[in-house]
């Protein structure tokens, strides 16, 4: 089933509201848009995938919606548009992100499991003095 919205005076209608409630009269003129788009995701690999999206999507939203149905996790992703990196509270409209807009997908790399960190040894090499400086030291106690 397809989405629709409505749009009266350049603002989007409330879907609980009826159209006395929003100042609409015979005559009057209201757009009606399809609620949804497609736009273009692109990771840095170069994988391409069309996805579809609600038309005021929140970066989060767009984000739940390429994990669903791609599997990049959530806490990885970076969502670029226009050389701007995408915050998780605004958006497609604050971003200007259009029907078949590009948007990058970069991914943060993952981070190592607290677990292998700690079984990995670390070892400190105690700094020895040059070779040379202890046989210096050596030669001067021994000519006292």
């Amino acid at each position: 089933m397809e989405e629709f919205f409505f749009v009266f005076n350049q603002a989007v209608m409330k879907e609980d509201q009826t159209f006395r409630w929003h100042g609409v009269k015979s005559g009057d003129l209201i757009e009606i848009f399809n609620a949804t788009m497609d736009v273009e995701i692109e990771t840095e690999e170069g994988l391409r995938f069309k996805q579809e999206i609600w038309f005021f999507a929140t970066v989060l939203e767009i984000k739940e919606v390429i994990q669903k149905y791609h599997g990049f996790p959530i806490s990885r992703q970076i969502l670029v548009f226009n050389g701007n990196v995408l915050e998780d509270e605004h958006d497609t409209e604050h971003y200007e992100i259009l029907e078949g807009s590009r948007i990058l997908l970069q991914l943060k790399k993952e981070p190592v499991p607290a677990q292998q960190q700690e079984q990995e040894p670390v070892t400190e090499a105690s700094p020895e003095p040059p070779k040379g400086h202890q046989k210096q030291s050596q030669n001067k106690e021994h000519a006292v």
